[in-house]
């Protein structure tokens, strides 16, 4: 899924992005989760990561491997944000939808929803939960 996407985006960009994390093993889950109350709105629950069962990716540069907000100033990230949704991936946390997703700004997290979903989801300036209930109000 995810390396496709990269080569693509390498050689459009001619910049050298890296995935950082594609799939975590439940052990490594649980580590990160027994800081529960002080992590909540960063580690998943184990058994419900999104990386876990192989739907997301973290996507950064190679010339900035940090896990921070700083990510999105990133050439890569700037051009993931614009066109991931023709490869079928959505920034699954966005800044201004942590209400809704009830986790903090990942500008580096991408999940991957089909390019027919996932352009849908960028016209009409969704999140994936507001998304799925626009889906099941139907």
């Amino acid at each position: 899924m995810g390396i496709s996407f990269i080569n693509k985006l390498n050689i459009l960009m001619k910049i050298s992005c890296i995935i950082s994390s594609l799939l975590c093993s439940l052990p490594q889950i649980k580590t990160r989760f027994t800081l529960k109350k002080e992590c909540s709105v960063w580690v998943a629950i184990p058994k419900t990561s999104e990386h876990e069962i192989g739907l997301s990716v973290d996507i950064v540069s190679k010339s900035y491997q940090l896990l921070d907000k700083n990510q999105k100033k990133t050439a890569e990230q700037k051009w993931l944000m614009e066109n991931c949704h023709r490869y079928g991936f959505v920034m699954r946390y966005p800044t201004e939808k942590k209400q809704i997703t009830k986790i903090e700004y990942e500008p580096w997290h991408y999940r991957y929803v089909g390019i027919e979903n996932a352009k849908r989801m960028k016209d009409m300036g969704v999140c994936l939960e507001e998304y799925i209930e626009s889906i099941i109000k139907k």
